[in-house]
């Protein structure tokens, strides 16, 4: 009989994070820390590319995790605005 092992893959040497995941990591630092202000747009997707030297898919997929981490808003017209801190989802472990 097989067993199924979980591991955490946060803990995991050898574990490479993709280009999107980076990105949202070193995104999300800098939100938290402040240098973003709750309320204020973000650069965007081509200036992000370019900072990052990633393509906008990257970008656009970095973005969609913070959006799900609660700590971007995208409005189509209006841009890519920090949420105010009482929406982060503040039990996620990279939030945390």
């Amino acid at each position: 009989m097989s067993e199924i092992v979980y591991y955490d893959l946060k803990q995991t040497a050898n574990l490479t994070l993709s280009l999107p995941s980076q990105m949202a990591r070193e995104m999300g630092r800098r939100i938290v820390a402040g240098t973003f202000e709750p309320g204020s747009l973000i650069e965007d997707e081509n200036s992000l590319a370019e900072r990052y030297r990633v393509s906008r898919i990257a970008v656009r997929e970095a973005v969609k995790i913070l959006v799900g981490k609660g700590l971007l808003d995208v409005r189509r017209g209006i841009g890519t605005r920090v949420t105010p801190r009482h929406r982060w989802m503040l039990l996620d472990d990279d939030v945390l």
